[in-house]
């Protein structure tokens, strides 16, 4: 196993490389990685930062599959809206692995506090601050038993409505003042770190990686059926989804390349067979081609070897 590390300002990255190894062993190993980052998260890091992000890389995931664009007339709240609803129930497709979206900004709440206000009532932006932190926040409840089942309860604090931040009262205080007494409470935006624009007109970009062993092209033919589905209300939300690139395009034509000169050959071999040594040889000579052919394909899949260019090119 071994390291490599990169910082800069607010963000540092950890890369572990993982000597080949048996899957139970690499298994056990990844658990070990991620209790210990865990524990140096509640143990030396501030409450301040935010949870380690832990991403595994394989030949699979590494790179995207496809590339989605998601598209609209202008960067408003709606293709915000979108592109949040998309990136959730692309994550439950049972074929994706992860999905990274590039182009959008993360909502945020504006406590625009009245000074004058806070200052009459003898009181400091740090009180404000603790009673966000304490009331404005998810708190676990317990466990239920269903059945043979078992749920777990909380209580949800956060909230994207302005209004329920607002009537929270603040404390340190002796009578009840609520937040929203003493300052203007909004929702809007954080600022864009990316900008990215299809055809002129502000996109949302998708990168979608898929899971190990699952077959690409299945999954892009799936892919290509899911978006089909969204686009059918596109003139009614101003909303459109285009599948920009896939990496199946080289393997699809590869795949074409080797049937034709499958066809190709099998012709030369039957008709140069049959006019040498009759038509009894050359229908076995013949017929062997494809169950070469059907056989080399299974024991790659039992070496659990993937189909890709260049095994195409052998064949």
């Amino acid at each position: 196993m071994c390291l490599g590390t990169s910082s800069r300002e607010s963000m540092s990255s950890i890369l572990v490389r993982f000597e080949e190894l048996e899957e139970r062993l690499f298994d056990k190993r990844l658990a070990d990685l991620r209790r210990e980052i865990q524990h140096i998260e509640n143990t030396r890091l501030p409450e301040e930062a935010e949870s380690p992000l832990i991403l595994e890389l394989t030949s699979s995931s590494a790179f995207p599959t496809a590339t989605l664009v998601l598209s609209s007339k202008d960067y408003d709240e709606n293709l915000r809206f979108f592109a949040t609803e998309l990136d959730k129930e692309m994550e439950r497709l049972q074929f994706v692995a992860r999905v990274d979206m590039l182009g959008t900004s993360d909502p945020e709440m504006i406590v625009d506090i009245d000074m004058e206000r806070l200052t009459g009532l003898g009181l400091s932006p740090a009180v404000i601050a603790r009673t966000i932190q304490a009331q404005f926040k998810d708190i676990a409840a317990g466990s239920l038993n269903i059945q043979d089942q078992q749920w777990l309860i909380s209580i949800k604090g956060s909230s994207d409505d302005p209004e329920h931040l607002a009537n929270l009262p603040i404390q340190g205080i002796s009578h009840q003042v609520l937040l929203g007494d003493i300052a203007k409470i909004y929702l809007s935006q954080t600022r864009l770190t990316s900008k990215a624009l299809y055809q002129n007109h502000p996109a949302i970009i998708f990168s979608v990686f898929k899971k190990d062993h699952v077959n690409t092209l299945q999954m892009i033919d799936d892919l290509r059926s899911f978006i089909h589905e969204k686009n059918r209300l596109s003139s009614v939300t101003g909303i459109n989804i285009t599948l920009l690139d896939d990496s199946t395009s080289l393997t699809r034509k590869a795949i074409k390349i080797m049937q034709n000169n499958a066809l190709i050959g099998l012709s030369l071999v039957l008709l140069v067979t049959w006019f040498f040594l009759g038509s009894r040889i050359a229908f076995f000579t013949t017929i062997g081609i494809p169950f070469t052919l059907a056989g080399t394909f299974w024991v790659l899949n039992s070496l659990g070897q993937s189909i890709n260019n260049a095994i195409l090119l052998g064949v």
